[in-house]
């Protein structure tokens, strides 16, 4: 009972806490501020943290498994690991669960992050807080059960891996990079992105475009760039609405040029019509000393209405 502190402490080999329970509510249970592990360190089966775990500018050259830990601090944060570098993974699946935050702000992941099968608790607030994080390896959020906001602002990754089916949670996605993502359908990252809590913003749409355009999936790159367009209109003034509608339905705001076409060949059709069948008269009045040709719709040959030449003969008697 109490504070547990490795401050800049720093040990050769594996520091293997599976099975250590640390108590002290509402306050520091394990301090291990700027901690060096040489090999792994291990907060597995039977690790149960009730307090906040300091791990802030810590480097474990291993991986940091935290398959099946507990992390209790309600309403506060369980783990505050800023600036941590992990030369390996950071595995906080199969059982793992934080009650309270789980900050990972300006971390350094060399390998994987893993939330399979993992709960994150935190309803008030960030439950994952990822802010400016960059792991080399796949983030997987799938299946990982969130009560919270799911924060990504200005992280990187290779690639993001998730399910539309624990999407229940709250997203901060401004400036999140990332060089592939799967687990959804075009339509449900539409959703995925209306889901940002900050709203609407260029840049997410236009990455998760570049994702599809760069792994050859144009039509669905197209989709996603329309959308953000839609988006960015709908915030505007009546005016700027009008505008963005009509821009969507002429030219698909310059994605579908093909849809110009259609309406060129739609106004033919309809000026044919009405030129040439519904209205059958002259359109210019006409005198005895100006007669003007008959007016000629698409559809109809031009058939000239000069006055045919008249041939006279005279005989002489």
């Amino acid at each position: 009972m109490g504070e547990v502190e490795l401050t800049s402490a720093h040990i050769g080999g594996q520091l293997d806490c599976t099975g250590g329970q640390f108590s002290n509510p509402n306050d520091i249970a394990l301090n291990a501020d700027g901690l060096t592990v040489d090999a792994g360190m291990f907060c597995r089966k039977g690790f149960l943290a009730t307090g906040e775990v300091h791990l802030l500018g810590a480097h474990i050259r291993g991986q940091l498994d935290c398959t099946g830990g507990h992390f209790a601090n309600s309403g506060g944060v369980a783990l505050t690991a800023d600036e941590l570098t992990i030369d390996g993974s950071l595995l906080c699946r199969e059982g793992f669960s934080a009650t309270g935050e789980v900050r990972l702000l300006g971390a350094h992941i060399g390998g994987v992050l893993d939330c399979m099968g993992g709960q994150f608790s935190n309803p008030d607030g960030s439950a994952l807080n990822l802010w400016g994080a960059t792991v080399a390896g796949p983030l997987h959020m799938a299946p990982a059960v969130l009560q919270g906001i799911l924060d990504l602002t200005a992280a990187k990754t290779s690639s993001y891996h998730d399910d539309p089916a624990f999407w229940p949670y709250t997203l901060r996605l401004d400036r999140f990079v990332y060089d592939a993502i799967e687990g959804a359908s075009t339509t449900e990252r539409l959703e995925w992105l209306r889901r940002n809590q900050r709203g609407y913003s260029p840049q997410i749409y236009e990455q998760l475009a570049a994702v599809y355009r760069r792994t050859g999936h144009d039509e669905d790159a197209r989709r996603i760039l329309i959308a953000k367009q839609r988006r960015r209109f709908a915030q505007g003034n009546l005016a700027g609405k009008l505008g963005g509608f009509l821009l969507d339905c002429t030219v698909g705001y310059g994605y579908r040029t093909w849809l110009a076409l259609v309406w060129l060949a739609g106004l033919l059709a309809l000026g044919t019509y009405l030129f040439g069948y519904a209205y059958r008269g002259d359109l210019t009045p006409a005198s005895k000393t100006n007669v003007p040709p008959p007016f000629q719709s698409f559809s109809t040959p031009s058939i000239s209405s000069s006055p045919s030449p008249v041939s006279t003969s005279v005989t002489a008697g």
